[in-house]
């Protein structure tokens, strides 16, 4: 059939079109896939990270009060005798006075009589002072809400506060301090006879919390049981049930959060944003039990990293992936037109230089100065052929040949003699093995032939040919150097071992003693 020349161009520009055309899909493919891959690794990662920092949280908050609750049963079990007794309080106040001193964690250690009557209190007024409060500036706490409950405790439970403001003489203490409080009763013959307290100074804790918070990419808070804010990163919204702020509160923001964050969620995403939640279970911590009812106020808090859904955030929110393959496009379209033009220019490039691949190939195979395989392409061949599922069908036996002289040859004749002496070598190689054989030049003056159906008397056989025309060579040429080959021969089969480079080191220490043999007796004739 004959085309016009116009049929023909036609041609090649469809060829041309469409190799740009497949190009280019493949180009926005693999950047969109990476483009979407990242984006949906960059949201694990963000996700794995707030669970991370909420969770360090917790475990800070845990060992904290594990501490504290350690100390608490110290303190009542240590004095429990003499408190009953009223033995020497003064005493029992000094060695309070140096424990206070010792662990700068509390801003009062009490020890309150049924009657709600302050015996001992240990107080810290800034953080290196301590002191012993005078008995005439004792108080009665009988109207105290973390008294009236703790006396209720059963024997060797004990009592936790909420987490809030110190109130002196009826007012909020200024600066604020964020007290929690630990009571402990004591009993004696099953009745209880007074109770010893510890007011924990939290702005240790909520300190290390702001200090994790900010590997945080989100606002990290801690929200008590009622979902109002201990601290975050608006000091404005702190302690809102202090002051009967109402709205002031997580879940009044984020009802469908807090819904679900109850319900034992840890990850939540809505309209609003990403939250991350986790729960400081105190009740395990401080071995409440479940039918406690004089903590069941508060038996828990929740440390949450809330990511909002705004424009500086984004890059992380998508409703499916159809969206974010559509926000991936309109965020690119530069780089897509970019690759466009690079298809096109490619897509010459495929068309105008197609006939060089097969050149391009071979180079990546053989060696160029005897077009035999190169070492790299030859180690490839022989790994497969030393394969388990070769090896059984046939004998494998390889010969490792040595070119002897070759460096007095460069030395003494230069290179071009030297790469003469090479050449010829492989060329009575390749005339005398089969096809099926392998010839690999290692580099330099060393050559591995692989005889895949061969056993080593039939390889010997092949190398006697090969040694032949050497001696041929030296014989009826005058060259100015003699061909002398070492070798040698080892065969390799299924039980054998199936390393390839243990199997060369085997036929190069066969090549190596040989070539001892007759290196004496080599001679380099130069003419």
């Amino acid at each position: 059939m004959n085309y016009s020349e116009e049929e023909i161009k036609d041609s090649r520009r469809r060829y041309f079109f469409v190799t740009a055309i497949v190009i280019f899909v493949i180009f926005i493919s693999i950047f969109s896939y990476f483009e979407y891959s990242g984006r949906v690794e960059s949201i694990e990662k963000l996700k794995q990270s707030e669970i991370q920092v909420v969770k360090i949280t917790d475990i800070s908050v845990t060992n904290d009060l594990k501490l504290i609750k350690s100390d608490l049963r110290y303190l009542q079990n240590a004095f429990k005798s003499n408190l009953l007794d009223n033995i020497d309080y003064d005493k029992i106040a000094n060695n309070w006075l140096e424990f206070s001193k010792q662990r700068k964690l509390y801003d009062q250690i009490r020890y309150i009589t049924v009657d709600g009557d302050e015996k001992i209190r240990i107080n810290k007024s800034s953080e290196k002072v301590f002191s012993i409060v005078a008995d005439k500036d004792l108080q009665n706490k009988a109207d105290r809400y973390y008294f009236t409950k703790s006396i209720l405790l059963k024997e060797g439970d004990i009592y936790i506060s909420p987490l809030d403001l110190n109130i002196e003489n009826n007012d909020i203490e200024v600066p604020y301090k964020p007290m929690l409080r630990l009571v402990m009763p004591i009993y004696k013959n099953g009745k209880v006879e007074g109770v010893v307290a510890l007011n924990y100074l939290a702005s240790e804790l909520l300190k290390d919390l702001r200090i994790v918070s900010k590997s945080s990419v989100g606002s990290v808070s801690l929200l008590n049981s009622d979902g109002y804010y201990l601290s975050s990163d608006n000091p404005s919204k702190d302690w809102g049930f202090m002051f009967n702020k109402v709205n002031d509160n997580f879940k009044v923001e984020f009802p469908d959060a807090w819904s679900r964050i109850n319900n034992g969620e840890e990850e939540v995403l809505n309209k609003s944003g990403y939250f991350f939640a986790h729960k400081v279970d105190l009740s395990t911590i401080l071995d409440i039990r479940e039918s406690d009812e004089v903590n069941s106020d508060n038996i828990y808090w929740i440390v949450i990293s809330v990511i909002p859904r705004d424009v500086a955030n984004e890059y992380y929110f998508y409703n499916n992936s159809f969206d974010l393959m559509l926000d991936i496009i309109g965020k690119n379209y530069v780089i897509y037109l970019v690759l466009f033009l690079v298809s096109l220019f490619i897509g010459f490039l495929v068309f105008i230089n197609d006939r060089y691949h097969t050149r391009i190939r071979n180079y990546s195979r053989y060696d160029s100065l005897t077009n035999t395989f190169n070492r790299g392409y030859g180690m490839h061949l022989i790994s497969k052929v030393f394969s388990i599922d070769n090896k059984k069908d046939y004998p494998i036996t390889l010969c490792y040949l040595d070119i002897n002289g070759l460096k007095q040859v460069n030395d003494n004749l230069g290179h071009n003699m030297g790469s003469e002496l090479i050449i010829s070598v492989t060329q009575s190689i390749k005339k005398t093995v089969s096809k099926d054989d392998y010839v690999i030049r290692l580099g330099g003056d060393e050559i591995i032939i692989v005889f895949k159906s061969k056993t080593k008397e039939e390889a010997e056989v092949v190398w006697n040919k090969i040694y032949a025309k050497y001696n041929e060579v030296n014989e009826t040429e005058s060259r100015p150097y003699i061909i002398s080959v070492s070798h040698g021969i080892a065969q390799f089969d299924m039980d054998d071992i199936n390393d390839p480079d243990v199997a060369i080191n085997i036929v190069d220490e066969l090549m190596y003693e040989e070539k001892q043999r007759i290196k004496e007796n080599l001679l380099t004739v130069l003419r």
